[in-house]
């Protein structure tokens, strides 16, 4: 092997590694960027039927982890997960009837984000992640 052709194999070698380092750069790029809009559109401003902003003083932001219980008024909301079709699915435990029994209530994404209600209380999915969802309670 002559000194041009080792300097040209070492040449596709290095270029071969900078070519693999801007894939490997552009991947987590792009799928940082996804988490981080699917984050920005959940966080936006919450807008009423009459396209009005929903006053932040009348909002609650509610954390739920995966299988721990959390007391949200009257009810305890324990969140289990995403199912199958993207649903989410959460139990709620209403005390003042009967603390032992959970009632399963599992909502489509598309629909929690526009809103639901749940007992007497309704909320705005913010976001929702494997181990944790984020739900804003509307006065």
């Amino acid at each position: 092997m002559d000194k041009t052709e080792k300097n040209r194999s070492t040449l596709f070698f290095i270029i071969f590694l900078v070519a693999l380092g801007v894939f490997v750069g552009l991947y987590h790029v792009t799928k940082n960027a996804a988490e981080n809009h699917t984050q920005i559109v959940a966080d936006a401003a919450v807008m009423d039927e009459g396209g009005y902003l929903v006053s932040d003083l009348n909002r609650q932001k509610i954390v739920l982890k995966r299988d721990k219980r959390q007391a949200v008024g009257n009810s305890i909301l324990v969140y289990r997960g995403i199912e199958k079709g993207d649903k989410t699915r959460i139990d709620v435990i209403i005390p003042s009837l009967d603390p032992e029994v959970t009632y399963p209530f599992t909502i489509p994404s598309e629909v929690a984000i526009e809103g639901f209600t749940m007992g007497q209380q309704r909320f705005r999915l913010v976001k929702v992640r494997k181990n944790d969802l984020w739900l804003i309670l509307e006065g």
